[in-house]
């Protein structure tokens, strides 16, 4: 059974099954509708919550539009602060779907769903409601590259501290 969402641990964070991973938008379409009535739709989003795994931060999970990430020619070296690879013809850029931050393939190799919200009505959806709630062709939830910064954040995976150095 997957934890909460209104759990404020961050020690444990959800992990989805590779069969929630897998599923496509159009698997999604036998959801149930939330349109009918109130308690019937709080049901629904129940039964939702014991069919997908929801991360920790699962609505910070949204794809952002490509014209709203940062260009390539302002991208000399990577966005990671503990990394600052130098882009060559060897070393390619990668964006962050969720961020739009430009990354090396070593800081940007993992992959998680996110929902593209460009033709709904909301940017973010509700905290403790999964993706799949929102999915359908016109708003796919699909699998795409982010950051590892981004990934940590969705998965409510808490940051490292980076090392001091010895003086």
């Amino acid at each position: 059974m997957p934890s909460s969402p209104s759990s404020s641990s961050l020690s444990a964070p959800s992990v989805a099954s590779s069969s929630d991973l897998t599923r496509s938008p159009a698997s999604t379409t036998s959801l149930p509708s939330l349109s009918e009535g109130s308690s019937s739709s709080s049901s629904s989003i129940a039964s939702l919550h014991s069919s997908f795994a929801v991360r920790p931060f699962e609505h910070l999970a949204v794809l952002l539009p490509r014209n709203l990430w940062k260009p390539d020619s302002h991208a000399t070296r990577c966005d990671a602060f503990a990394c600052r690879l130098r882009f060559s013809l060897l070393e390619r850029r990668h964006h962050c779907r969720k961020c739009g931050g430009v990354f090396c393939h070593q800081c940007s190799a993992r992959t998680t769903r996110l929902l593209d919200t460009s033709s709904l009505d909301f940017l973010n959806p509700p905290k403790g409601t999964p993706l799949a709630v929102y999915a359908s062709p016109e708003a796919p939830l699909l699998s795409h590259r982010v950051c590892d910064g981004c990934y940590n954040q969705i998965h409510g995976i808490p940051r490292t501290p980076l090392p001091i150095p010895a003086i």
